[in-house]
């Protein structure tokens, strides 16, 4: 049990290594800019908008609808896909309060209402790709929130310029402490370690928010992966078949977790989902660098255990003086690489306040926790993350 142990914490080392070294080179290059692009808009396609929605009040589903009416691209050329649960009466009940909006704005619209179980986020969007017969398949959550009003255009040009698929920033956003914990991951990630991982891969990894794809390739791929983190699983295809993805420089805002154990719960599905890429990239034929780096981005979460399990050693260090030279040294490269990046652009470029900044290492270190329990619960559902 020990050498298990012990084998565990020096993987876990491993990989937080890994991922510190690729954040300092995110941090010191010019990396970001060249990886986000800013495309022309272009109104030239037909663009079908897929929004799932499960347990979401009106006022979640309107703040997407008004995104989408913001949207500067020819009505005639848009389409609105709603899913919905037939168990989830209140939300069927929300929607078709909402969809008058569309309405108003000449949007065509469907409310297809899903009569199987429901599993996953991509068992709801696979449902109703029968019925699409755009060009290209854009996806929104509910509570996405739009600033970009050409977002759909610049989508389109970018995709017609040559693209299979593309992907935005996603920032979760709020006012309390915790929000600004969520903000300060999503800067770190879209800002810094997002870019040097995919110039690294060759291939960028997106989110499922915010996400276009042309229908052509959806076909080819035999719609979305069935995956509790189906947009982590896509790149492992895009990469596979060696689709042209790229990074879009818009962002779609949604608000983040509203308390610790809706947190906790979300936290647990990427992590469990990102296991399930672990070994879908083990089986999948890639060439053997690309498959050593995925490798390491789907481990991630055991990098998180090494933060919390480095502090904890520099803590005993202090407290008691015990453990080895070389440990003391390992846990002092985690913990200062693991806060350099993050740190370093927050405080250059964004608005957060020293209080979260303060609160971030307690915070990343509890997720350090939270990923060795997403190893030993026997089973994850699509957890719904509760943000009001």
């Amino acid at each position: 049990m020990l050498e298990l142990l012990s084998m565990v914490v020096f993987t876990s080392y491993l990989i937080q290594l890994f991922h510190v070294m690729v954040s300092i080179y995110g941090l010191y290059s010019s990396i970001s800019s060249e990886v986000w692009i800013n495309p022309p808009p272009n109104s030239s396609s037909r663009v079908c908008i897929l929004i799932p929605v499960y347990m979401e009040n009106v006022e979640s589903i309107m703040k997407s609808f008004n995104s989408i009416v913001k949207q500067k691209y020819p009505r005639s050329l848009m389409r609105v896909i709603v899913i919905a649960e037939r168990n989830d009466g209140d939300t069927i009940r929300n929607v078709e309060k909402c969809l008058p909006v569309l309405e108003e704005h000449n949007i065509r619209y469907k409310l297809v209402i899903k009569d199987s179980p429901r599993s996953s986020k991509a068992s709801s969007l696979n449902y109703v790709l029968n019925d699409v017969y755009e060009d290209i398949v854009g996806v929104y959550d509910a509570d996405d929130d739009v600033a970009d009003e050409y977002q759909i255009a610049k989508a389109v040009g970018m995709i017609n310029s040559g693209y299979d698929a593309l992907g935005v920033k996603v920032y979760r956003v709020g006012e309390g402490i915790l929000q600004s914990l969520a903000m300060i991951d999503c800067i770190f990630w879209y800002e810094i370690l997002l870019p040097a991982l995919s110039r690294i891969l060759g291939c960028p990894l997106i989110s499922g928010e915010g996400l276009f794809i042309t229908r052509k390739t959806l076909k080819n791929l035999s719609g979305f992966p069935e995956a509790l983190a189906e947009d982590a699983m896509l790149s492992i295809y895009f990469i596979s078949k060696k689709l042209n993805v790229g990074l879009m420089n818009s962002i779609v805002y949604e608000k983040a977790p509203s308390n610790i154990l809706s947190l906790v719960k979300q936290r647990i599905r990427w992590h469990r989902g990102y296991f399930q890429c672990v070994v879908k990239t083990l089986k999948t034929e890639i060439p053997l660098k690309t498959k050593v780096i995925l490798l390491m981005v789907y481990l991630s979460p055991l990098g998180l255990f090494a933060v919390s399990i480095a502090f904890t050693h520099l803590l005993l260090v202090v407290t008691i003086n015990v453990g080895s030279t070389v440990m003391l040294w390992w846990s002092l490269a985690i913990v200062l690489g693991s806060f350099l990046a993050p740190f370093s652009i927050i405080e250059e470029k964004y608005r957060i306040n020293y209080i979260s900044m303060l609160l971030y290492t307690p915070y990343r270190i509890m997720l350090g926790f939270v990923a060795i329990l997403s190893l030993i619960i026997p089973r994850v559902s699509w957890y719904k993350t509760m943000r009001n």
